[in-house]
């Protein structure tokens, strides 16, 4: 099969041979293949009896040393931390965020575009009305070159009539 830029490989396309990457089926297989075969099948056994006499063990007493050794430490400390955010911490946050939510739902209701309104005219109040001054400046700009272009297009169209006749 070809393969260009617009199509897609599928999954394992390539194949690892000889140090060297092959695209499936174009290339290798046929006596070199039959080797890495016969080498694959003959180390998966090897590599099977690893995985589970010396690997899978050793992730076995990992996770017993986590059940003996750090939920024994950690737990108390957990305990105590949670006991401090019951007793302190939230007594102390809790009413905050009841204020906090007060003020938010009374912008919300009272005061039409709500925070957004009240950004607006924060802005305006920090640059005493310079930033509505520079807006009303560039719209007049504006303005004032789409009046002269008008004006210079005007002209030459009545140049331009003018020379014609």
């Amino acid at each position: 099969m070809r393969y260009n830029h617009e199509s897609y490989l599928p999954i394992g396309a390539f194949q690892p041979i000889l140090g060297r990457m092959t695209l499936h089926g174009g290339g290798g297989g046929g006596f070199i293949g039959d080797i890495i075969e016969s080498v694959s099948d003959f180390v998966s056994p090897v590599t099977d009896a690893i995985n589970d006499y010396v690997i899978q063990p050793a992730s076995d007493v990992l996770a017993a040393s986590d059940d003996y050794i750090t939920q024994p430490i950690t737990a108390p400390i957990s305990q105590v931390t949670s006991a401090l955010d019951d007793a302190v911490i939230q007594p102390v946050t809790e009413p905050i965020s009841d204020v906090g939510v007060a003020i938010d739902d009374s912008v919300n209701d009272v005061i039409p575009g709500g925070w957004g309104t009240l950004a607006q005219l924060a802005a305006a109040a920090a640059t005493m009305g310079q930033s509505l001054a520079v807006q009303a400046a560039a719209a007049a700009a504006s303005t004032a070159a789409s009046a002269a272009s008008a004006a210079a297009s005007g002209a030459a169209s009545k140049a331009a009539s003018s020379a014609s006749s």
